[in-house]
Formats: structure tokens, sequence, C-alpha cells
């Protein structure tokens, strides 16, 4: 394996540093009995990795977020086709009120961050009706089940969650129809927001809007069907943009916000 070749076109230091420690544990697990793992990774960072299967040959990659359709997943590396979902150090923790109050993807995650855990410990957070679910690698949880008090200023209560979690659209989107004058980045970044166009186009500006998880300063990018859209501060969305015109020949727009 050619580690050169394995780290190129990548864009920065910290994801080099990622990658080159993900190297490491694929040609380790060549010569290993059993798997070895990654922390949670980023669709933008999995799809990187997915990239580099062909470099190793000789090792399976397996990946596993918690439950079907998880966005953040871990992968694992083995010489074995065949690895069981239960091996990966993936936990469950069931974040509860008393009152069954539950809160904004946000909240729950900047409370965890706060506790000073890194992000890629952290995998998806499944919002139910009456709880949230945190997925987390497993060598965290006791430290999340002591520690992880309060959300919002509300005292929760945590324990480990054994079912297995299912979500369907209508709970992990809320759906707003939107109508723009332009598909571009920033036209769709307006409505995204609520705000005009000189502000969308700042965000961009600065760096807060990605498409499709990379980070992206071009206004001007078309919005395809699918696309997924997120800005800092103001959440994530997947754009669907196959309607017909409206009468006035704008582009109506779906905007699926998650949850």
């Amino acid at each position: 394996m050619d580690k050169l070749k394995f780290l190129s076109q990548l864009s920065d230091g910290d994801e080099k540093i990622l990658f080159s420690n993900i190297f490491d544990k694929i040609k380790k697990s060549a010569y290993s009995s059993y798997p070895l793992f990654t922390s949670f990774l980023t669709p933008s960072e999995q799809k990187r990795l997915d990239e580099r299967k062909r470099i190793a040959e000789k090792v399976n990659f397996i990946s596993f977020g918690g439950y079907k359709n998880a966005e953040r997943k871990m992968y694992a590396f083995s010489t074995d086709e065949n690895i069981d979902f239960n091996v990966f150090p993936v936990d469950k923790i069931k974040i509860s009120t008393k009152d069954k109050k539950v809160f904004d993807h946000r909240a729950y995650l900047g409370s965890v961050l706060s506790l000073g855990i890194k992000r890629e410990k952290i995998g998806d957070i499944v919002i139910m009706d009456e709880f949230a679910i945190i997925f987390c690698v497993n060598d965290i949880t006791e430290f999340l089940l002591y520690n992880l008090n309060k959300i919002s200023n509300s005292f929760v209560d945590c324990e480990i969650y054994y079912e297995e979690v299912e979500i369907d659209d209508e709970k992990r989107f809320k759906e707003v129809f939107k109508t723009v004058s332009s598909l571009r980045l920033d036209c769709v970044v307006s409505a995204f927001c609520d705000k005009s166009r000189s502000v969308s186009d700042s965000f961009i500006n600065e760096g807060l809007v990605s498409l499709n998880y990379e980070v992206t300063k071009n206004n001007s990018l078309k919005i395809s069907n699918g696309d997924i859209l997120s800005v800092r501060g103001f959440g994530k969305a997947q754009i669907q943009t196959d309607f017909p015109l409206s009468k006035k020949g704008k582009n109506r727009i779906l905007i699926k916000y998650y949850i």
C-alpha cells in the first residue's frame, strides 16, 4: 500500500492527519485477526475513504452508524468479509426529561460538546417523539451517562437504549415549500435561511455554507435535486428541485429540514 497515494488530493492538515491514521489502521488490519475501527466519519469523509478502497486490496471496508440509513458512520477494516454489526463499538444513549420534552439537534450536540467530547466520538442524534437518542463510540458511554445532566437548562436522564432505532421521513424532516428566482446557491441559501440575498452572499463568502458536506464559496453554483445544504447556525436540509415552474416562471423547491 502506497501511503502517499492514499493521502493524495486531500485538502488540509486535519484531513491528512485523519486519513494518515486511517491508513495505518487499514495496513495493520491486513495482518490482524480482529477488525480495527475508525471514529464516526462525516459523509464527505466516507466518500473520500470509499474512493480509496482499491488501494487496500486485501482488506474489507464495512461501515455502520448504529441504524439503517445513518448519516455519520464508523468503518471497520478486516480481512473477514462477514463482520457482524454487533462488533462495532457503538452505543445508543437515550436522553429524556420527566415531562417528555425534546429539543432541537443543535441543543443536544452543543451540550455534549460542552463536556469536552470530540465531535468524531458522536454519531447521529435521532430525535423521537418523547426523547432523543445519541449514538456514540462506546469508550465515552460511561462518561456521558454520568456527566450529561442538562440540555438547554433542563435536567435530563441518560440511559443505554437497547431497542432498534427506526425512523421515517416524517420524523426526520420538516418540509417547507419555497419559491426562488433561480437555483443558484445564493438564492437557495436566501430561501433556506429566510434572509436577504446580500446576507446569504455574506454567509457563503464567510465559509458558513456547505453543499453536499463540502464548504463552498461559489455563490453561483447550481443546486440539483437531492443536494444536501448546510448553513452554520441555521441547520441542514435536503433540497428537492424537481417541480414544475410557477405561473410566474419561478422555481419551486422543497426544503426538507433535518429535525
